[in-house]
């Protein structure tokens, strides 16, 4: 019986906990391709120190990568956002009926490149 060295068994058992964690980064959500060049910069930092030692110098690497996968900076960005209007409109510095803020005009938008 031939083994075939790209089987799932034989990777996961020989590749990192990253690598196996992480193989189909956010392929469920559609944010493999967004996240991809993230997760490349994580690994090639953690191969070129080592899991070890690679903690501290890599961090930055690892916290881009899980803002990307995660969306955790944008969603308190969002709620933030949503309180200071909640705020506005309390307060009367914003009305109900401006909540969103002013629409823009008619086809005020032009698709580039224009044909």
């Amino acid at each position: 019986m031939r083994y075939n060295i790209t089987s799932p068994i034989l990777v996961d058992w020989i590749g990192k906990p990253e690598t196996v964690q992480y193989r189909n980064v956010g392929s469920r959500y559609g944010r493999a391709e967004t996240c991809n060049e993230f997760y490349l910069n994580y690994n090639e930092c953690i191969e070129a120190y080592g899991r070890t030692r690679g903690f501290v110098p890599c961090e930055p690497f690892r916290m881009d990568f899980l803002e990307c996968k995660n969306g955790t900076k944008a969603s308190l960005r969002d709620k933030r956002i949503k309180a200071e209007r909640i705020r506005q409109v309390l307060d009367g510095e914003r009305s109900y009926k401006d909540y969103f803020g002013r629409r823009p005009e008619r086809d005020s938008f032009i698709y580039e490149p224009f044909f």
